[in-house]
């Protein structure tokens, strides 16, 4: 794994150009370091590398070169972040999560984030039942930020939804057993720009999003950020440890370095798929053989 995620787009595309002369092997572009390692743990390492490039945009500009150029063995993979709901199209040698993130892709994976809770806690002390409804109001919230985020973008409401204080929350109110979302709504508003929306008109997009049924809650619209933030309280409030977001980001992404998990997303295919167009084998054995 090469960590670039200090240059710029020009200076990563140049560094790989002057190398391709001593390796040859594919080139998987990644946002950050943290994403590289949950590949690095699956890839052929005779035949690919990644490289972190340090954000979305420039691993996408540093795809784009390399299609420009010709290179067929380089591509990318970024968070999927809104594009599908924008309808956003992307190079054909850029891929996305199949969640918005990595970590949310563990979260909501086939396992289920019951399946990654359920040890957190200590033995016995919640039914699967009960695990099941903390998930629920995870993902609740999750959902509400997500599409708060996405309407944002659409509207052009310039909200600020980066790093919400989901800890600092007071007594849960009716909405949600973890988060006061009245109080949320009035954290963002502050937080916002002075010519975005009112607290009321965020409120009220919150109880709308929570009247929406668990079956048509789109996850794809959930941060993985938001998710860990959101487990390290439901956690810590039910008994469990004291952990922060960022260890179970750690823990999320972890869970996706067992091959079992990792071959069931569908980006573990789309990858497998180019690699056999650039003539490049992506997994290491063990991997691509996983049951």
């Amino acid at each position: 794994m090469q960590l670039f995620e200090e240059l710029t787009s020009d200076d990563i595309f140049a560094w790989i150009l002057l190398n391709r002369s001593a390796d040859a092997r594919g080139i998987l572009l990644t946002e950050s370091g943290y994403d590289s390692q949950v590949f690095e743990a699956h890839l052929e390492p005779e035949e690919m590398m990644s490289i972190a490039c340090g954000n979305r945009i420039k691993a996408i500009n540093v795809a784009t070169m390399a299609n420009i150029q010709s290179l067929t063995r380089i591509c990318a993979v970024v968070d999927a972040d809104v594009d599908a709901f924008l309808g956003t199209k992307l190079p054909d040698n850029v891929f996305s999560t199949d969640q918005g993130d990595i970590e949310a892709c563990a979260f909501f994976g086939p396992a289920g984030g019951a399946v990654f809770m359920a040890p957190l806690f200590p033995p016995a002390r919640y039914t699967r039942e009960e695990v099941d409804g903390m998930v629920d109001d995870i993902s609740a919230v999750a959902f509400a930020v997500g599409r708060l985020r996405l309407d944002s973008v659409r509207r052009d409401w310039k909200l600020s939804l980066s790093g919400l204080p989901f800890g600092a929350s007071p007594t849960p109110d009716a909405l949600n057993s973890f988060v006061d979302m009245h109080w949320m709504a009035g954290i963002i508003a502050a937080r916002s720009h002075p010519d975005s929306i009112c607290e009321r008109c965020v409120d009220r997009h919150f109880r709308k999003s929570f009247s929406t049924p668990l079956g048509d809650r789109d996850s794809r619209l959930c941060r993985g950020h938001d998710i860990a933030q959101l487990v390290a309280i439901a956690v810590a409030k039910r008994g469990g440890p004291s952990l922060a977001g960022r260890t179970v980001e750690t823990l999320l992404k972890a869970a996706l370095h067992a091959c079992r998990n990792f071959r069931e997303l569908a980006l573990y295919r789309d990858l497998e798929n180019w690699g056999a167009k650039a003539g490049v084998t992506v997994w290491h054995d063990e991997c691509a053989n996983a049951a």
